[in-house]
């Protein structure tokens, strides 16, 4: 396997593929249950289906042969997530649509990293560059459409997630009082490591 063969999708280039939405629910929870993430609340099918639906615009998926072989999600916080974020008190039971803010162009937002996702095989390729652009370009389309965006939080659980998050300018801000760590990093950092990180990788 070669890294150039992983291509970023957009909800656009999914639905061009004939990838339908049940489909692509049922590829995401995959990918978590081999990677061990699937607890009651984040397994629901149709809670992800709801979430999916009303946040397109903030996943990226990677293929490979036509296949989903990854991904990252990430949500607008309302203020009552924001509060549990800023105390450490984020359950997942919470996460859900009525808790998301949809229109990203009234007011600033915070934003928290719901997943970020590889099929094992894939985990020993040197993807993180290509992750890393994905997330960079989203951003910064987004905020060209007017989006504002205050921090970034990540809930992690792993070493891996404390070194992906560090380069990203993330540091820790609480431990969760439910499972895990909080990290957090304002917006403009989180854009300056990001460009840099995918300079340095060449992309």
């Amino acid at each position: 396997m070669d890294v150039k063969d992983i291509i970023t999708c957009d909800n656009d280039d999914i639905e061009k593929m004939g990838i339908d939405s049940d489909s692509f629910v049922e590829r995401i929870l995959e990918i978590d249950e081999e990677n061990g993430l699937l607890e009651e609340a984040e397994g629901n099918y149709e809670r992800l289906s709801a979430m999916y639906k009303i946040t397109t615009d903030m996943w990226r998926v990677f293929m490979h042969n036509g296949r989903i072989i990854g991904y990252w999600s990430c949500l607008a916080v309302s203020d009552e997530l924001r509060n549990e974020l800023e105390t450490g008190t984020l359950r997942e039971k919470d996460i859900h649509t009525g808790n998301v803010k949809t229109d990203l162009r009234n007011g600033v937002n915070d934003v928290l990293f719901d997943a970020v996702c590889l099929e094992k095989p894939y985990q020993k390729m040197k993807l993180t560059g290509i992750v890393m652009k994905s997330m960079y370009d989203t951003f910064s389309a987004l905020a060209s459409g007017g989006a504002q965006f205050g921090y970034i939080w990540g809930s992690v659980w792993s070493e891996e997630g404390r070194g992906f998050f560090g380069k990203l300018g993330a540091t820790h801000h609480a431990d969760n009082k439910y499972s895990g760590e909080i990290y957090r990093a304002a917006f403009p950092e989180f854009m300056r490591r990001l460009e840099s990180l995918t300079m340095s990788f060449g992309l």
